[in-house]
């Protein structure tokens, strides 16, 4: 006998039947099962015919609790936010908290979320650390006694990301100068001062060189001094402006309100390990942008988790300039993408160490995803793109300028990502 559990307002119907072994849970779009005699449950489509997922065991509630499913024969398995060096993880571990690692294998920003390409995908409704083992056996772990999980049915990809970017929030779409080249020193250190960074930018455009953001300030101890002036200045040269935090968020109406700052970089220094406070520092620069001047939020931050996507780029952390630093750098921005974080990215040949030709391919490859940027100030040499001079300084010039030629091309595309969830740079 058929039981209506709801009238939605809209045109999904569920209703529950009673099959003997199990109670069949329908939407017009699929069928949960509920076992009687084990509590396990499975899904299948909505003719109760193809198996989508299904429990190893039911979930028992503890200090550690864990989801198991039976993993099928040929199912893989992506999402788990920025898992630094990789996008498809059958038959391996992922760490669902920040492991203070920047390297291959670290997660900087994970994100409780994965799917399948048997067409479903799982987000875990938590703040609580956790390991996802994706073995034969699915044991999707949180540090808590509790679950609460949000199941989509896809059965692609795309809808899946649909589905999860509905419930989280969708990808933010940046100001379009967010997807130029982004600049980031002290600029005020070893007697220089604040405005000394209007050389630099000044360099940028006498060699023809594409940039649409500068950050003039890390906070660790810099401070910066004519502000107003010199967001002014930078403004004249074709550049917007930002800063870069270690002490807070206290004075960004100012900042921004008065002074004209458009940008806001979060440092791990004063967001701390990640997770819950971490989301709030990208949500109280969100605001602190957007309440304070006619922008859309343009926030840089080290640790993200669920949701952080829909305000905020996110990167890799302190790595160093070298080939391995390349080739861990494109599997982790597809993984990211893999995942609704359409702003994932690493800095221009890292932080630390660095060469020529390591700058060079770094360069050509990210100018084709949306958001780029380099830091100075860590390694031997500035991170300026004409830094090593030519050929390389023609190298440089070139990619930029191909990334301003493609600019339409990737706006239009963030914008999908925006409204749909699907994300720019996509596996193949």
């Amino acid at each position: 006998e058929k039981l209506v559990l709801a009238e939605p307002e809209s045109d999904l119907e569920t209703y529950c039947y009673d099959k003997g072994d199990y109670y069949a849970l329908r939407s017009n779009a699929m069928i949960v099962r509920v076992y009687k005699d084990d509590r396990k449950m499975a899904m299948y489509d909505v003719m109760d015919e193809t198996l989508v997922w299904e429990e190893a065991e039911a979930i028992e509630l503890g200090s550690n609790t864990s989801h198991r499913l039976v993993r099928g024969d040929d199912e893989y398995i992506y999402g788990g936010g920025m898992q630094n060096g990789y996008f498809s993880h059958r038959d391996t571990k992922i760490a669902m908290k920040e492991n203070g690692n920047w390297d291959d294998g670290g997660a900087p920003n994970p994100a409780p979320f994965y799917m399948t390409t048997r067409g479903y995908g799982v987000f875990r409704n938590t703040w609580a650390k956790g390991e996802y083992d994706f073995g034969t056996t699915l044991d999707i772990m949180h540090k808590e006694n509790r679950f609460d999980g949000y199941f989509f049915y896809g059965p692609s990809l795309k809808q899946i990301l649909d589905g999860y970017t509905w419930v989280t929030g969708r990808p933010f779409l940046p100001p379009v100068w967010g997807l130029e080249f982004g600049d980031a020193d002290c600029y005020n250190k070893d007697g220089q001062t604040t405005s000394d960074i209007l050389e630099v930018a000044k360099e940028y455009r006498e060699k023809d060189m594409p940039g649409g953001w500068m950050l003039p300030n890390d906070g660790y101890g810099c401070g910066y001094e004519d502000l107003p002036e010199v967001i002014g200045d930078l403004h004249d040269l074709g550049f917007y402006t930002g800063l870069w935090t270690e002490d807070g968020l206290d004075q960004i109406a100012w900042e921004v309100g008065e002074a004209g700052s458009r940008v806001c970089k979060l440092d791990i220094a004063w967001v701390g390990p990640g997770g819950e406070f971490a989301f709030n520092g990208s949500m109280q620069a969100t605001q602190g942008l957007e309440e304070n001047a006619d922008t859309r939020r343009f926030i840089w931050t080290t640790m993200g988790w669920a949701g952080t996507h829909r305000m905020s780029v996110v990167w890799t952390g302190d790595n160093s300039g070298n080939w391995e630093y390349i080739r861990m750098q494109i599997p982790t921005v597809i993984g990211s993408g893999l995942s609704a974080q359409n702003y994932a990215t690493g800095d221009v040949d890292g932080i630390f160490s660095g060469s020529a030709k390591t700058y060079v391919r770094d360069l050509q490859w990210k100018v084709f995803t949306p958001a780029l940027m380099t830091i100075s100030g860590w390694a031997s040499y500035d991170k300026q793109p004409w830094r090593h001079g030519d050929p390389y300084t023609g190298y440089n010039r070139d990619a930029l300028k191909l990334k301003m030629r493609l600019t339409p091309y990737l706006y239009t595309y963030c914008n999908l990502a925006h409204e749909k969830g699907t994300p720019v740079v996509r596996g193949m």
